[in-house]
């Protein structure tokens, strides 16, 4: 089973960090293509992106619009939990390196399972938290997946918009 390129570069204003490639995204080969997820319409509907995009436009959202994308870890899987721990383990390191190596201002972790996993802690509220990781600022976003979230859609919407103002709001501090 093939998984995804990571669309990392340095400069980039946000990283959005998902727990590993569902299946139906690794056999088309891009971020967020199974229809039940609802990434692409929050991306939009939340204020990132000023024009509704599809899974096609992975790469472009981090060429036009400094918003990368990767994984925890690459294994596409049927469900997360089919990960096994060293995967995670795996995973935390590189993605540790990588985030230091690239730097972006925030690292927006697509549900709370990616953040957990990655940070090792039991618990965790949606939203801004608390210090920083690699110098950038750590946000929560509730999972984008229908089928993984208990949150309503109008609820998700508004973490999008967070995340949004918070970004406008750095990007007026430099």
């Amino acid at each position: 089973m093939r998984t995804l390129p990571d669309y990392l570069r340095e400069g980039l204003k946000l990283v959005i960090v998902g727990t590993n490639p569902g299946k139906v995204s690794a056999e088309k080969g891009h971020y967020y293509a199974n229809p039940r997820n609802d990434f692409w319409k929050l991306l939009y509907d939340g204020g990132l992106v000023p024009k509704k995009l599809g899974c096609e436009d992975d790469k472009r959202l981090m060429d036009e619009y400094g918003i990368g994308l990767t994984d925890l870890a690459k294994r596409a899987t049927p469900s997360e939990a089919d990960l096994n721990g060293d995967e995670v383990t795996d995973g935390r390191i590189r993605l540790a390196a990588d985030l230091e190596k690239y730097r972006p201002q925030v690292i927006a972790f697509n549900g709370k399972k990616a953040y957990k996993m990655f940070s090792r802690k039991r618990a965790c509220e949606l939203g801004l938290q608390a210090g920083k990781t690699s110098g950038a600022h750590v946000f929560v976003l509730p999972s984008t997946s229908r089928v993984n979230t208990g949150v309503p859609y109008e609820e998700r919407k508004q973490y999008f918009k967070v995340l949004t103002e918070f970004l406008k709001r750095l990007s007026s501090e430099c």
